[in-house]
């Protein structure tokens, strides 16, 4: 079974990660080129990655909400 607190925290430090990257400033053209090839990786590839994990950990969550009773307060 997926550990669901790490899930989310991997989940966070991967959009921490792309966020941090993004706002770092080149210092020349060729920083500014790999930065530029990351951000299209990024928006191409693991962004999609990430939406698909978090569907998954929501359709995940509604499971729950389905078949899990919760205490009345």
């Amino acid at each position: 079974m997926i550990n669901v607190s790490f899930f989310s925290i991997r989940l966070c430090r991967s959009y921490d990660e792309i966020s941090d990257k993004v706002q770092e400033m080149p210092d020349n053209t060729s920083d500014l080129v790999v930065l530029t090839q990351f951000l299209e990786n990024a928006s191409s590839v693991t962004v999609v990655n990430l939406q698909t994990a978090v569907d998954e950990a929501g359709e995940r969550l509604l499971f729950l909400l389905d078949y899990v009773t919760l205490p009345c307060m």
